[in-house]
C-alpha cells in the first residue's frame, strides 16, 4: 500500500509444511523414526501493518495429526509518535513431545517506552507465565543521548524458580553510527540489554 513516506507492506503472509517423501527414516543416520509423519507441523508467518503506527505480527506452528496447536507467538505494537509506545505480546507452548518439551508456557509480555525530552528516554518491560502466575522478568531501562552515543541504565528483576530472585544491574553504551543493537531489539528482546546474546 502506499503511505505518507512510500510504498509499505500492508500484509506479509507465509504458510509452509515440509512435506517428507519417506517419513519414518533420518536422512543423515538411517535410523527408523516410527513417531514421524508424512507432513511436519504446518507454520504460519503473519504480519499485518493496517496503519503506519500498528502493526501485528502472528508465528503460529500447528500439527496436521490432529494435536492442534503447537506453539503461537503472537504480538500486538502501538508507535503513533516518537514519544511513546507500546507492545502487547502472547506466547503459547503446546507440552507436546513435538515441541521437545514437556512444560508448556502461556506467557504474556509487556513493553511500555516513553521519551521525556530530546535527551533521556524509559522503557519497562515484564513477562509473565500465566501457567502458574509467575512473574518470570521485569526489566526497568533509563536511556540517555549523549550526541554521538546512547547510554542504558537497565535494572531486570528475575523469579528462578528455584531458590531467591536474582537482580541485575547493567550499563550499556551504544554508538550511534554503528548501534550495538538492532531497531528495536532492545523491545522485542530486553535480555540483550543484559548481555544476553538473542
Amino acid at each position: 500500500t502506499k503511505r505518507e513516506n512510500g510504498v509499505d507492506n500492508l500484509v506479509s503472509w507465509s504458510l509452509f509444511s515440509d512435506w517428507r517423501i519417506n517419513p519414518g527414516t533420518d536422512p543423515t543416520s538411517g535410523t527408523n523414526l516410527t513417531e514421524q509423519s508424512t507432513f511436519a507441523p504446518l507454520t504460519s508467518s503473519l504480519e499485518l501493518k493496517p496503519r503506519s503506527w500498528i502493526s501485528f505480527q502472528s508465528d503460529t506452528r500447528y500439527d496436521l495429526n490432529g494435536s492442534g496447536i503447537l506453539e503461537a507467538d503472537q504480538r500486538l505494537t502501538i508507535e503513533p509518535n516518537t514519544t511513546w509506545s507500546t507492545s502487547l505480546g502472547y506466547r503459547y507452548l503446546d507440552d507436546n513431545p513435538i515441541n521437545g518439551t514437556e512444560n508448556g508456557h502461556n506467557l504474556f509480555t509487556t513493553s511500555f517506552y516513553y521519551r521525556m525530552n530530546e535527551n533521556w528516554a524509559a522503557r519497562m518491560s515484564h513477562q509473565f507465565e500465566a501457567q502458574d502466575g509467575v512473574m518470570e522478568e521485569q526489566y526497568y531501562t533509563l536511556y540517555r543521548d549523549l550526541r554521538s552515543w546512547t547510554a542504558a541504565l537497565t535494572f531486570r528483576v528475575r523469579d528462578n524458580r528455584s531458590g531467591s530472585e536474582a537482580y541485575t544491574v547493567a550499563v550499556t553504551f551504544s554508538l550511534k553510527a554503528f548501534p550495538r543493537f538492532g531497531l528495536n531489539s532492545d523491545r522485542d528482546k530486553p535480555a540483550v540489554l543484559v548481555g544476553y546474546q538473542l
